[in-house]
């Protein structure tokens, strides 16, 4: 059997040569025994966050190339977020607002709200908890009123956001260590 899923395209749709909303096949999987790991150990990619023209985007790890090639510059690293799916964890999403080329990183949870609002081009990042657990960190989204961007930045970076203009502080979620 297999199963078709649509993956939804990313950043600057003008600047990449990408089809819309491409269709991969894959074959389905069948689980034949089920173990206890504990989800600390699930595979986990590295979030950064890149800098274009006083612009923040998102990004793993496996889109580095990209973003250099679109003249991306100062990668900082967030935080690290699961690859699929665990349990308690959500699926974190990276969403542009084409008028104004923002981008902006919110939960599936969001995601209606997100298209009302216009923004367009949603992109999975990884997954990260709803709920405080042990071994994470709080991940925060903060806003530049004068240039309407969003910040994404861990608990650990947020305490001189307001000396450098930003408000709005708002928890996503929690990213495992």
């Amino acid at each position: 059997m297999v199963i078709n899923l649509v993956f939804p395209t990313f950043c600057m749709a003008a600047a990449l040569a990408m089809p819309i909303n491409p269709v991969v096949e894959v074959p389905q999987l069948v689980v034949a025994e089920a173990r206890s790991v504990s989800n600390q150990s699930r595979p986990k990619v590295a979030l950064y966050r890149w800098n274009f023209r006083n612009d923040w985007c998102d990004a793993v790890d496996a889109e580095t190339d990209r973003f250099l090639e679109l003249g991306y510059t100062h990668r900082t690293y967030i935080c690290k977020v699961f690859s699929q799916p665990v349990d308690g964890t959500v699926a974190l999403n990276r969403w542009n607002l084409t008028k104004i080329d923002d981008w902006v990183s919110v939960l599936e949870t969001a995601s209606a709200d997100m298209e009302r609002f216009g923004y367009r081009g949603k992109k999975l990042l990884g997954y990260i908890y709803v709920q405080p657990r042990a071994n994470t960190q709080p991940i925060n989204r903060w806003n530049l009123p004068a240039t309407g961007d969003w910040v994404t930045v861990p608990e650990s970076a947020s305490a001189d956001m307001e000396r450098f203009g930003y408000t709005n502080k708002t928890l996503i979620g929690y990213a495992p260590l």
